[in-house]
């Protein structure tokens, strides 16, 4: 589905003071490739940029699993993929 992508891999988020806005931060990284991939925070993570690349990864549960606890213990529903999720949802 995504073998198209190219992720870049030396993406910086976050530069404390520079002043930038998102929009001067997203755009080109969007117009770039629709995945970066930072190890500035968390540990290392992945970001899709694209919103219509972001709403098909969010929709492809299969792939694309929450289920990666950010701390010592899960916190559903935002780290858990239906069926799961769907409990909290309703």
């Amino acid at each position: 589905m995504f073998a198209e992508w190219r992720p870049m891999t030396d993406w910086r988020p976050v530069e404390d003071g520079s002043g930038a806005t998102a929009g001067s931060v997203y755009r080109p990284l969007r117009d770039a490739c629709p995945v970066h991939h930072s190890d500035e925070l968390f540990g290392g993570f992945w970001a899709v940029v694209g919103h219509k690349d972001l709403v098909r990864a969010a929709m492809d549960t299969s792939t694309f699993s929450n289920v990666v606890p950010l701390f010592s213990t899960r916190r559903p529903p935002l780290e858990s993929d239906p069926p799961e999720h769907s409990i909290f949802r309703g």
